[in-house]
């Protein structure tokens, strides 16, 4: 084993010390919620790293902290949980790590927290003031100035959905970290045993890189899919539904020639092919070629095919709207009430994934679109609509393994053509997708206040879609390839956006556009464009083209936190192909982004020439920029 950083022991206390010169902490006594919460009494001490503990009468949780034989940086604490009584017991949650930053510890004054699916935000952002959280599969703490840093996580997401809930008390200062295990009521019947996920503890001087070290080992245990890079055009931010078979072929047609004919590979048909009639209510459920595709999906691929593209089709196949035939036919497929009526959920009703016939269901749908149509990609979405809480057939099956048997029938019928998941769980769906939706939606605006009590960076709007890229860069060909929605560049609304949004303001200006091509294309994620393109000209145009072809080297976040609004992305030289290094300004201020040159790997005497405009810049020691509002940069050095 190298020399591990981390000390393990645990003192008179029955305190759990786990200690490392980068980041501390110390563990009271995990805790087991059934009916209430059940925090455990030390039953038996193995050694300083095994104990038992005695969480209520008859739940015994064992656990087991080892430094990783291979990564030092990381500890493991496996867990398990016996019920040594004669009845079964309902899990709510169980807790295997309850934790404070020791005394003395890093002064961490900035924390990395994500939410569960697309739609919420995964960030870094000050610790000072903000509101408990609970960050799905991992949660990070940093110092501003990048230089120190501890993460916590859990290494498998296939049985449960796990959380990190951080907390600070603003009196005191303390910092409290809660590693959690959702059971959902699930029962443990008597004798049985329940083994965890294994939690992953790491210490560093970067979060990035513990992120990146985190990713590796959760993908390793999921066998994810890191997939490969995919480029495109989807029809929804330009028609946002409205679009028919003969704008599917006027699209094709112009991007069937240069300059996109080496360049765009998918042609994906977004949400509304299957409306039945003009003015029809949306029939999710019902996967059949609507009026606007008079000669069916499958003419329409092969038309694609001809042109030498890729076929993609959008569905939402968890999902059911009440206008659907599968509604009336089939409501002992949905998800009900405690009352035993279909139960809605944001107006749409939810396939139950622990049905029998409902999974027979999906895969056949999905069977029809792969072999009978011809499409060789889908963008499944609202997936997150089949995790709702509610009566199902087996209510014996957390919503995480409900979730992945729905995945695997899709994926059985796919085999190994393309999945891309939109409004997705994300840490169950590891392993069964080739990419993920990692944000907001955009469209042709900076920002939108759509829910703002619950998207609190906004919806609809490239400032969110942004904030979502940079957050979740980490995951990019570790997990899947990241999906950061469209790139959009129009200075005006289309009829489409204006009928779902409204009347209002439209159109991106020139450094907006710009910032949006250079993070998608620095970030080296996949690339869709979303455009009317017969409709495009002009420098818009030429500035949609700088996205291909694709950077052949991802960027990675650099860990620079002083500026909450500003991010800087830096990718190595490798042959052929000079360092890059991404400056960006998602406020609504100009900034001055200072910072030594050695942060991003520069030398002292260096230059650097911007990749979309030809400025030049050069300096020594030190990078000094004036960003204005929503812009971006990638300098290329040397």
């Amino acid at each position: 084993m190298k020399n591990p950083i981390w000390q393990v022991h645990l003192d008179e206390r029955n305190q759990l010390h786990c200690a490392s010169a980068l980041g501390s902490l110390v563990a009271g006594r995990p805790a087991v919620e059934t009916d209430g919460e059940q925090a455990g009494v030390l039953h038996t001490r193995r050694d300083d790293a095994t104990h038992i503990w005695r969480c209520g009468d008859n739940l015994e949780l064992t656990l087991a902290v080892r430094p990783l034989a291979t990564r030092p940086a990381w500890l493991e604490l496996r867990a398990h949980l016996r019920n040594t009584g004669t009845a079964a017991v309902a899990l709510q949650k169980v807790m295997p790590l309850v934790a404070e930053l020791a005394d003395g510890a890093t002064p961490f004054d900035a924390c990395f927290v994500q939410g569960p699916t697309m739609c919420e935000v995964a960030a870094v952002q000050p610790l000072a003031g903000m509101p408990p959280a609970a960050s799905h599969m991992v949660a990070g703490l940093t110092n501003q100035a990048g230089d120190a840093a501890l993460l916590v996580g859990f290494a498998a997401h296939d049985a449960s959905f796990n959380s990190v809930a951080i907390a600070r008390d603003e009196t005191s200062g303390r910092v409290t970290l809660r590693a959690m295990v959702a059971r959902e009521g699930i029962t443990l019947a008597a004798g049985a045993t329940l083994e965890l996920s294994a939690l992953l503890i790491g210490a560093g001087a970067s979060l990035q890189t513990l992120l990146a070290d985190y990713a590796a080992m959760v993908a390793a245990t999921m066998q994810a899919r890191p997939g490969c890079f995919q480029s495109g055009w989807c029809s929804w931010y330009g028609y946002y539904g409205t679009e028919t078979a003969a704008d599917i072929a006027a699209n094709v047609a112009l991007l069937a020639q240069p300059p996109w004919r080496d360049h765009v590979r998918v042609i994906q048909i977004d949400d509304g092919w299957n409306i039945t009639a003009p003015g029809a209510p949306r029939n999710w459920g019902d996967w059949h070629a609507g009026y606007k595709f008079p000669d069916g999906m499958r003419a329409v691929a092969d038309m694609i095919k001809a042109h030498g593209m890729v076929p993609g089709l959008w569905l939402a196949p968890f999902s059911v709207e009440r206008a659907s035939r599968l509604f009336h036919e089939h409501p002992d497929w949905l998800i009900h009430d405690e009352q035993g009526a279909p139960k809605e959920f944001w107006t749409v009703y939810a396939l139950d994934l622990t049905h029998p016939a409902v999974l027979a269901f999906v895969h056949e749908t999905f069977r029809r679109v792969f072999d009978d149509w011809g499409f060789d990609y889908v963008k499944i979405d609202f997936l997150v609509h089949a995790i709702q809480p509610g009566v199902r057939h087996d209510p014996q099956q957390t919503t995480a393994e409900l979730f992945r048997n729905g995945l695997r029938q899709i994926r059985r019928a796919a085999g190994e053509r393309f999945i891309l998941n939109c409004g997705s769980p994300l840490g169950p769906a590891i392993g069964l997708c080739d990419a993920m939706r990692i944000g907001y939606d955009v469209s042709s605006r900076w920002t939108a206040m759509v829910n703002a009590a619950g998207w609190v960076v906004g919806n609809c709007a490239v400032k969110p879609a942004a904030v979502q890229t940079i957050g979740r860069q980490w995951m990019h060909g570790v997990f899947w390839q990241n999906d950061p929605d469209c790139i959009v560049v129009r200075d005006y609304g289309t009829p489409g956006e204006i009928k779902i949004f409204g009347e209002g303001a439209y159109g991106l200006n020139d450094e907006e556009a710009a910032m949006w091509v250079r993070l998608v294309w620095l970030s080296g994620n996949m690339t869709l464009l979303s455009e009317i393109m017969p409709e495009l000209c002009g420098p818009r145009a030429a500035l949609m083209q700088r996205v291909f072809p694709p950077n052949p080297a991802p960027a990675r976040v650099v860990d620079w936190y002083t500026q909450p609004e500003v991010h800087l992305l830096a990718a190595p030289a490798a042959p052929g192909i000079p360092a890059r290094i991404g400056m960006f300004n998602l406020s609504d201020s100009a900034v001055q982004v200072a910072l030594p040159a050695a942060r991003v790997g520069l030398p002292a005497m260096w230059r650097m020439q911007e990749w979309l405009t030809g400025e030049k810049l050069q300096g020594k020691e030190m990078i000094a920029y004036q960003l204005p509002p929503h812009a971006g940069r990638v300098w290329e050095v040397g």
